[in-house]
């Protein structure tokens, strides 16, 4: 009876795996990358803003995790811009800043966030702002050809000429100024990794840019809803020049100064712009299974385009909270839990080895100098504890766990005009806008701040040696 038993669960065995249906490995997840230029600390409803509403970015925002103290690599557009990409601090490859810089490494030396993700079968764009390809000296402009999105691991990419952009750039006032400055005035579009590139040809003058970006975007994520995918979706708002649609500069009418209003207007058309690709996700079902995230690629230039960076001290350009400290988070429903804020210290260096790890690479190469966040958001496992440094011309600042030394090279003011140090030291939990009088007095701990600053300081112009690309031909 045994064997015939045993013959017989087989039989059944056998015919059940023969009907059950096909077991199918689960698609690992999209990657939705969302980069905003020049947005100040407390420039969205989520963050403090009391002027004005942004409800499809605060419903981001409450949908997973909101870091309070998230940062980019550097306090200008181009070395944090190069900084994310490549997951590696971008002075250890000579990317001072927006006019000094080498570009990024060859993908013989380092792959970039797109070229790993394409190496993991995924389709991979690149739509809006790159700025990362060239560098700006006495003589004008180089280029660095293999550069480019699409020489970098990108399939798709529609992308603006330059470092900024007119917003109405194919009409004749935006034509005029993108030519003056030597700029582009029509989009680019590569519709394959490696192709040639064409332009975007035919758009009526009023096109507003932000928008065409977010409809782009919304086209890719219907496009590709099929098989997982990576988007960096880069918009140039609110960057100046300041330049809102007719609508919005009637809608908030009642903000002032002006400089205010054309910003608020022009963050009122992003917010949409980016509900736009949430409604995208939401249609084709893609919701749960997209991570996006969030962030401004350094503080808002407070004088410049009417940003607010409260309540920190200092913007773009200083190493002070308001120039590096960003909106930042991070959405995963179905796997992160939505309403959570965390004070934990985030860097855009995370990025890359985070999404990658929820992808399937669970190791990233040394070279990349950030940490898989997931253990700790999505694992229960214990948060990592900060140590950040930034070096930009001829600033630098370290924070280690809540304490930070600041070398800002020059003095600077608070909304309220109090004077802050060009060198401030701070325990940021109970100083966080680093004013003088509440600065770190502990010699111990000041001494401590200055040692692991100087010995990375000198660890990176060892790597800079190594790691700074040659010229291009």
């Amino acid at each position: 009876m045994k064997p015939i038993a045993a013959c017989s669960a087989l039989v059944v065995a056998v015919c059940a795996a023969l009907t059950a249906p096909p077991v199918v490995a689960e698609q690992p997840p999209n990657v939705l990358l969302i980069l905003v230029d020049d947005l100040g600390y407390q420039d969205l409803s989520s963050q403090g803003a009391t002027d004005f509403q942004t409800p499809r970015l605060d419903a981001l925002a409450a949908s997973g995790v909101r870091f309070t103290a998230g940062y980019v690599t550097a306090p200008q557009c181009a070395p944090s811009r190069a900084g994310l990409l490549t997951g590696i601090n971008q002075s250890r490859f000579g990317f001072r800043d927006n006019a000094a810089t080498k570009s990024i490494p060859a993908r013989e030396q380092v792959q970039i966030i797109s070229e790993q993700f394409k190496e993991l079968g995924y389709t991979t764009g690149m739509i809006g702002k790159w700025h990362v390809d060239v560098q700006r000296n006495k003589n004008g402009i180089i280029q660095y050809p293999r550069n480019l999105p699409q020489n970098r691991g990108f399939d798709y990419v529609l992308s603006l000429d330059g470092g900024t952009s007119h917003y109405f750039p194919y009409s004749p006032e935006g034509k005029a100024w993108m030519k003056q400055r030597k700029w582009e005035p029509r989009l680019e579009l590569v519709r394959r990794e490696g192709a040639k590139p064409e332009f975007v040809e035919g758009l009526p003058p009023r096109t507003y840019l932000t928008d065409y970006l977010s409809e782009d975007a919304a086209r890719f994520v219907h496009r590709n809803r099929e098989e997982p995918w990576f988007l960096l979706l880069s918009y140039n708002a609110p960057h100046t020049p300041m330049q809102a649609k007719p609508s919005k500069m009637k809608k908030y009418a009642h903000i002032n100064p002006p400089v205010r209003r054309a910003f608020v207007g022009m963050m009122d058309s992003l917010d949409e712009g980016v509900g736009q690709v949430l409604d995208a996700l939401e249609r084709t079902g893609q919701t749960e299974r997209t991570i996006v995230w969030f962030l401004s690629d350094n503080g808002g230039p407070t004088a410049r385009n009417g940003s607010r960076n409260d309540p920190f001290t200092g913007f773009k350009g200083d190493m002070y909270e308001g120039g590096i400290r960003v909106p930042f988070f991070m959405a995963w429903p179905g796997t992160l839990d939505g309403g959570r804020e965390e004070s934990v210290a985030v860097s855009a260096l995370d990025i890359l080895p985070t999404s990658l790890a929820a992808a399937g690479r669970t190791e990233v190469a040394p070279v990349h100098e950030g940490r898989n966040l997931l253990p700790w958001l999505r694992d229960g496992e214990p948060a990592p504890v900060a140590e950040l440094y930034w070096s930009w011309r001829s600033l630098s600042a370290a924070r280690i766990g809540s304490l930070k030394i600041t070398r800002n090279g020059r003095t600077t003011k608070t909304s309220e005009g109090v004077e802050v140090p060009a060198i401030a030291f701070s325990d940021l939990l109970s100083n966080p806008r680093e004013l003088p009088q509440q600065a770190l007095t502990d010699a111990q701990a000041k001494g401590d701040l200055s040692d692991r600053l100087d010995a990375w300081l000198t660890q990176l112009r060892s790597d800079e040696q190594k790691m700074t690309p040659p010229a291009n031909e």
